[in-house]
């Protein structure tokens, strides 16, 4: 008994095997530290950061990660529209991330 065309399953096989040893291309260091935290800040928070200093110096650190990500002006407010809904805009814009000029 014949399974058909083998060819395409291990060419199928090949292509996730490649995706599974990086052959993609690396994911950056900072990639990987944006969703550690995402996952350290819902463990503590739940989706919301808390409206205290904790919740801000939390955001002050994902901030400075996503300054160093391309699109930067558009992931910053999107991303502190979803955690951090009670920061108002002024807050938000008063404070740059150490080494950015």
């Amino acid at each position: 008994m014949t399974r058909g065309n083998g060819d395409g399953r291990h060419a199928e096989i090949e292509r996730r095997y490649k995706s599974h040893r990086g052959e993609r291309g690396r994911v950056g260091i900072g990639v990987v530290r944006i969703g550690e935290l995402r996952r350290l800040f819902t463990a503590l928070y739940g989706h919301v950061l808390p409206d205290d200093d904790a919740g801000r110096d939390d955001a002050f650190l994902m901030v400075c990660h996503l300054a160093k990500r391309p699109e930067a002006d558009r992931r910053i407010p999107a991303w502190l529209s979803l955690w951090c809904p009670w920061m108002t805009e002024a807050e938000a814009n008063a404070h740059g991330c150490p080494g950015d000029q």
